[in-house]
């Protein structure tokens, strides 16, 4: 094989491997096959592009055939010195006796296929420089479908022209629920979005223009908290009563900082000390299954002990002093989206063991 097909087809080879480890990368992360080559065609294009160029270059490339002598200057062919020696090219007239004046195999250059391989490779890098331009086309033909499909599986930095296209649309509404969809189908995968997808959400949840069953998903994987009480102890026995909370909202990128208010912990319909909140707790300084309130009491009459607990979980920011009315329930600002919870546990006290009667 020639040198410069040779080195053309390795050209070409070693950028349809960094083509194949790109679309490794894009595919791998989409929720199927199909949106995945969706996502990396431009790039796959682009590489494809670049390979063609690079070995139809080195195929079409000049070079010299056969074993005939022509003039290393305009490549006439020297014609046989049968009566007299020629010092010169018949042709113009270039010394080519000397050293290096003619040349071995008639030079052949196969013009249509270079040409294409200029222009495949100048396409190639045209794009690359133009790739916004190029992105912005073809997104602006995208479906709807395809653009929410990317929402759900790139980074954000290569999401943020596929939003700005879908954030400009004004979708179906079956278009807007899958969207909405997907946003909160991703923040239960990941654990979080990115701050601008969180924001829109929030946006979408307060204003009202959410379906409600909707609304009540995103503001309910914010915040789950769990009443951990014994079912029995014996009597004389404390009974712990703790409150953990397990916050997600603590790193989803709300803009409004989530918040926890405990409106109540009673016990046998007797309110624990302390335990009605005036200031509501941003949960951000909460841990995953962290303590956010503790109690603990003792009882030594047998039976049961029906332990109660409220509160409310809301994103906004109630920066006053939160009042009750006269039912005990928490007057909320008007600026806040909220969510109650609620928990009921008895604890049976028993009887303790009798005492062994150890006398004679």
């Amino acid at each position: 094989m020639r040198r410069p097909a040779l080195i053309g087809d390795l050209a070409a080879a070693f950028v349809l491997g960094l083509a194949t480890f790109y679309g490794i990368l894009e595919i791998r992360p989409a929720p199927d096959l199909f949106t995945g080559l969706l996502i990396a065609l431009p790039g796959l294009l682009f590489f494809a592009a670049l390979a063609a160029g690079a070995a139809l270059i080195g195929h079409a490339w000049p070079t010299r055939k056969g074993e005939s002598l022509h003039c290393a200057s305009c490549g006439h062919a020297v014609a046989a010195e049968n009566a007299r020696l020629l010092p010169y090219c018949a042709e113009c007239g270039q010394p080519w006796r000397h050293f290096g004046g003619r040349v071995r195999g008639r030079l052949i250059t196969n013009h249509p296929r270079l040409v294409t391989g200029v222009i495949l490779l100048s396409l190639a890098m045209l794009g690359m420089w133009a790739r916004s331009f190029a992105q912005q086309q073809l997104l602006a033909q995208s479906p709807d479908w395809l653009l929410i499909r990317q929402v759900a599986v790139l980074s954000w930095a290569d999401m943020q022209e596929p939003w700005r296209e879908i954030s400009a649309r004004t979708l179906s509404p079956q278009s807007d629920r899958q969207l909405l969809e997907t946003l909160l189908n991703r923040r239960a995968r990941d654990g979080s979005l990115p701050s601008a997808l969180a924001v829109y959400l929030q946006a979408r949840a307060s204003t009202g223009a959410m379906p409600r069953d909707l609304t009540d998903r995103w503001l309910a994987e914010l915040f789950d908290a769990r009443l951990l009480a014994p079912d029995s102890v014996e009597a004389g026995q404390r009974i712990p009563i703790d409150l953990l909370a397990n916050f997600a909202a603590g790193w989803t990128g709300v803009a409004d900082t989530p918040q926890v208010l405990l409106c109540g912990v009673s016990i046998d319909a007797r309110e624990v000390a302390q335990s009605r909140w005036d200031r509501a707790a941003p949960t951000s300084g909460f841990g995953a299954g962290s303590t956010f309130f503790s109690h603990a009491v003792r009882t030594d009459k047998p039976g049961a002990v029906t332990i109660e607990v409220r509160g409310w979980f809301f994103v906004g920011q109630p920066d006053t002093i939160i009042k009750y009315d006269d039912a005990g329930a928490p007057i909320l600002p008007i600026n806040v989206y909220a969510r109650p919870f609620s928990f009921s546990h008895t604890v049976n006290v028993r009887e303790p063991p009798p005492t062994p009667n150890n006398g004679t």
